[in-house]
């Protein structure tokens, strides 16, 4: 059930717990061209990320690692994740999460549709349980932005698409994004840009590189 309030997207998501075991070898195979886009673009997304220490609200510096598991969320559809951002030394205590769902486009593209839970830590250590123990968990999250994302040989680029990422943080008009998943790393770049484009906020030089902890299944 979705609910309209103010352009932003309401969304009671019941998420049951986190996926265990790896797919069937067989499942690209036997999918279609659509089907075998979601699951590559399933299998670049999962993983633990480490990226380099940076300044925490605190004035510390600390590594920050990011999770994203499969998580069982029948009402969203069949390739949901689970993304949680913390701080290395607070695992479990999340600065940023989010569901992400992947929906195929054609043979070699797929949408990444984010949304946002208006509780940071509703969802947090769901990475860590199984979903036979886990109890079902009703999240509301609001849409955030969607990514186009185009599945490579050994990973996947993903761009949002087009203005249609809203953002007034100092004076910008919508965000970009573009996420490079490779096998053995991730880079974030966020930028807020003006409507004649130029750069409101963050550093087109300077994406947020992670380190890939566990392989991609």
């Amino acid at each position: 059930m979705r609910k309209l309030v103010l352009g932003a997207v309401l969304v009671p998501v019941l998420v049951v717990g986190a996926v265990r075991g790896a797919r069937s070898p067989n499942s690209a195979h036997a999918a279609s061209a659509r089907d075998g886009v979601a699951i590559a673009v399933s299998r670049a997304l999962e993983g633990r990320f480490v990226a380099p220490a940076t300044r925490t609200a605190a004035g510390s510096r600390q590594a920050v690692a990011r999770r994203v598991c499969e998580v069982t969320a029948p009402n969203l559809g069949e390739h949901v994740f689970y993304l949680e951002d913390s701080f290395a030394a607070s695992q479990h205590r999340p600065f940023a999460s989010a569901l992400l769902i992947v929906t195929p486009v054609d043979g070699t593209h797929a949408r990444i549709t984010e949304l946002r839970p208006r509780d940071i830590a509703a969802l947090a250590g769901t990475c860590d349980r199984r979903s036979t123990s886990a109890q079902a968990a009703p999240v509301l999250a609001e849409q955030g932005c969607a990514l186009i994302a185009e599945v490579r040989a050994r990973g996947l680029t993903a761009r949002t698409d087009g203005d249609r990422c809203p953002s007034v943080l100092n004076g910008a008009h919508h965000r970009s994004r573009t996420l490079t998943i490779d096998e053995d790393s991730l880079s974030v770049l966020d930028l807020g840009l003006t409507l004649t484009g130029d750069v409101a906020w963050g550093d087109p030089n300077s994406p947020v590189r992670y380190r890939r902890v566990t392989s991609a299944r």
